[in-house]
């Protein structure tokens, strides 16, 4: 009889030991494979980010992981930050650590945009086994004054006119991620388990063009700095949903033409968004949808001296412009209400903002047309600056 109930417990513990949704323990490996991450940067603006975060999903036998790796295109390494009993205190943050899944069935999700100025909100998925990798977002942080962050250094002499909300500090970098199946094998070998991704950008990349017609001499245009309002300080990363409740504001530097001829001169520039929410009227001038612009310009003209001699003289100016994009954003919406997707998300990955109505300028002021069927310009009030 002592024999009979010896052999069933060893049989049960034998089904439970092949039984791969039940973890015996995390310190023997038969249930634990290495995972070789691959990143594929086909879909990259320019330079792909350092590194990535990865979260895991097993649904069945609930169990979750997040972890920071390399983002090469092969040998990436990191190290786990959850859950707390696989890490290892001698490797945390070194970045050199092979990475690990337990076996069974994954979503995986990987993603960038992790500078100190974006927040993530993992910490109710991670604890709480009801919620799903679709409730991680992330949520760009803001800043009320552009001197509180050295990557707005070039902004430091911004002068704002549309205080309702704070400024997001990496407007330039995009945000990337992919989400994929993965099953993990129990493995008797050191074969690693090949993960692939492909990342795309989540943030929409935003054009926005315009001209600038000085409708004097003497006006040469230095510099022009911008700002856009309205951009969703929220989005679901796996999804793409856009939370359009909060929105802040992004600095971006336009370039204008270096042609020498007289007439206007065509600037562009561009950033990267969770999405621009559009005005609710055309006549605002603070809140979302609204453009700022700060233009540096050298003014040459002639004056009479005190000596009765009449000599050209040269001033620098800041012309500072508002326009509401009312009519614009409605032409080439950056969001739409998408009914299945139960929220705001992006119309397409990159959208371009022509603004029809030329930013004229005075020697002493900026012009404003409100009288026109387009978006106008309206003057935010000049500086002089005594060279």
């Amino acid at each position: 009889m002592k024999r009979r109930n010896y052999i069933a417990l060893l049989g049960a513990a034998l089904l439970m030991a092949c039984n791969p949704d039940v973890e015996l323990c995390y310190d023997s490996h038969p249930h634990r494979s290495h995972i070789d991450f691959l990143y594929d940067w086909v879909h990259s603006d320019g330079t792909p980010p350092d590194s990535m975060r990865v979260m895991a999903y097993r649904r069945r036998n609930t169990l979750k992981y997040m972890m920071m790796v390399t983002a090469h295109a092969s040998g990436n390494v990191g190290y786990m930050l959850f859950p707390e009993d696989e890490i290892e205190p001698d490797t945390l943050h070194e970045g050199t650590t092979a990475l690990w899944l337990h076996n069974g069935e994954y979503e995986v999700l990987t993603y960038s945009g992790l500078p100190a100025t974006v927040e993530e909100d993992y910490g109710d998925f991670l604890q709480n086994n009801t919620l799903e990798l679709d409730s991680i977002k992330l949520k760009y942080k803001t800043i009320q004054y552009v001197d509180q962050s050295p990557l707005l250094k070039d902004y430091i002499k911004w002068i704002d006119s549309n205080p309702y909300s704070g400024f997001i500090v990496n407007g330039d970098v995009p945000i990337y991620a992919d989400k994929v199946t993965l099953t993990v094998p129990v493995k008797h070998d050191d074969t690693p388990v090949e993960c692939r991704f492909t990342p795309t950008r989540r943030t929409q990349k935003v054009n926005v063009e315009f001209g600038i017609d000085p409708k004097e001499e003497g006006i040469v245009i230095d510099e022009v700095h911008a700002e856009m309002s309205g951009v969703g300080l929220q989005m679901v990363v796996g999804t793409g949903v856009v939370l359009t409740e909060k929105t802040g504001k992004v600095l971006f530097s336009p370039q204008c033409s270096d042609t020498p001829q007289a007439g206007p001169l065509s600037a562009s520039g561009h950033f990267y968004a969770t999405g621009i929410v559009r005005s609710s009227s055309g006549g605002k001038l603070r809140g979302p949808g609204i453009l700022q612009l700060n233009v540096r310009a050298h003014i040459t003209e002639p004056r009479l001296d005190s000596d009765g001699i009449t000599r050209l003289h040269t001033r620098s100016k800041v012309f500072r412009a508002t326009i509401n994009l009312y009519h614009t954003l409605q032409e080439t919406p950056s969001l739409v209400y998408d009914p299945t997707a139960g929220g705001f998300v992006q119309t397409q990955p990159e959208i371009t903002l022509r603004i029809g109505q030329l930013l004229e300028l005075t020697r002493e002021k900026v012009l404003s047309h409100p009288d026109s069927s387009l978006d106008y310009w309206i003057d935010a009030g000049t500086i002089v600056i005594d060279i």
